[in-house]
C-alpha cells in the first residue's frame, strides 16, 4: 500500500496532515492532483506549491524532491530510470528556485499555515529539449 498526499481541492487538512507526520506517518508519494475545480481552490494544489507545503512541515528538500519524482515514477514502474537524472534516463526535469522568504498557505479546509520558502518552478524540460516561452511553432516541434 501506498499513500499519495493527491492535494486537489478537497484533500489535504493541515491539522490531519501535522498529527500524522507527527506520529512518523509520511506520505509515500507527494501529487498535486490537478483538475478544472482544483486549480480555482484556495490550496493551490499545483505541485511545486505542494511540495512547499511538505518543505515547510519539516521534510528536507531532498525527501520533497523524491516523493515527487522518483518514488511515483516507480511506483507506476512504467519507464527505466523514469523520476531520476541517471545516464541513460528520459531527460524530462524541471528546473526550480528555493525563494527564501515569509510565505501563506492555506489547505482545503481554509487552515493557513507560515512558512519561510517555497519552490518557484523556473522551466521544464521535456525529452532533453526546454519548454516554455518562447513556445515553439506549432509545426516545428517533431
Amino acid at each position: 500500500m501506498l499513500i499519495d498526499v493527491g492535494h486537489g481541492g478537497g484533500s489535504f487538512d493541515y491539522t490531519v496532515c501535522e498529527a500524522a507526520l507527527q506520529q512518523g506517518f509520511t506520505p509515500d508519494i507527494i501529487s498535486s492532483d490537478v483538475h478544472s475545480y482544483s486549480v480555482n481552490s484556495p490550496g493551490k494544489p499545483f505541485l511545486p506549491w505542494v511540495m512547499s507545503k511538505f518543505l515547510n512541515l519539516g521534510m528536507s528538500l531532498e525527501q520533497v524532491v523524491t516523493l515527487a519524482t522518483a518514488a511515483p515514477a516507480q511506483a507506476i514502474n512504467r519507464v527505466p530510470k523514469l523520476g531520476t537524472l541517471q545516464i541513460g534516463a528520459p531527460a524530462d526535469l524541471s528546473m526550480v528556485e528555493i525563494v527564501e522568504g515569509p510565505v501563506d498557505f492555506v489547505d482545503t479546509r481554509q487552515n493557513t499555515r507560515k512558512g519561510q520558502r517555497w519552490i518557484k518552478p523556473v522551466l521544464a524540460v521535456k525529452a532533453g529539449r526546454p519548454f516554455g516561452r518562447p513556445y515553439p511553432a506549432l509545426f516545428g516541434w517533431p
